[in-house]
């Protein structure tokens, strides 16, 4: 798990810096555009969390432990597409041509955040009730889910604080702080949900000695 650890927030930091020193030139490599290397290796991040949510599912019986789970693989599974596929951004877009956008922010694009606020809101409050029911029975869980929670929060207001701040630099700086929120957030998700899935393999099948 040390190992996995290491790797994961190497591999994010890897890709922050690459975005700082490469970004600027090469799309390629830039947090703020879609369809490239950290937006895949984002949407593989999130559509990992969905599977090993899928597999902690076929190990346990509790009804609402396997709601739980199934929620969460299916909202992560969702993440993980809107990550490579811009879909939010393309809602929303068809969205400001029928509702009359809010002019507080300095590009239509922030208008997600109002659009998806009542799916935010719901995402906390099923978290809450995720980490209760499955998360905090398992000690060495709960801090790296915590973290990854509060990761994906300060990512998004970070986010608004972009869309309200109409100071260019303060941007160019945002981008790889939020951006590296929900990388982190994400690995620190991972690896609480792998912390689950081998307590919960180890009491469902170690051998009786």
């Amino acid at each position: 798990m040390k190992r996995l650890i290491i790797t994961l927030l190497l591999s994010d930091m890897g890709l922050i810096a690459l975005h700082i020193f490469l970004g600027g030139p090469f799309d390629l490599f830039n947090l703020d555009r879609e369809r490239n290397i950290p937006s895949y290796f984002s949407g593989a991040q999130l559509i990992l969390i969905a599977s090993v949510s899928l597999g902690i599912l076929l190990m346990i019986r509790r009804r609402i432990e396997r709601i739980l789970l199934g929620v969460n693989a299916f909202f992560f599974l969702m993440l993980g597409f809107d990550e490579i596929s811009e879909l939010h951004e393309n809602i929303t877009y068809y969205l400001v041509t029928f509702i009359k956008p809010f002019g507080f922010f300095r590009t239509l694009t922030y208008m997600w955040l109002v659009f998806f606020a009542p799916v935010i809101l719901a995402a906390f409050v099923f978290f809450a009730l995720f980490f209760k029911k499955i998360i905090a029975e398992v000690r060495g869980a709960r801090i790296p889910f915590g973290v990854g929670i509060g990761c994906f929060a300060a990512a998004i207001f970070m986010e608004l604080g972009s869309g309200l701040i109409r100071n260019l630099s303060f941007h160019r700086w945002e981008v790889p702080i939020e951006e590296g929120f929900e990388l982190i957030g994400a690995s620190a998700i991972l690896i609480a949900l792998l912390t689950v899935a081998a307590n919960r393999f180890e009491k469902n099948f170690r051998r009786v000695e």
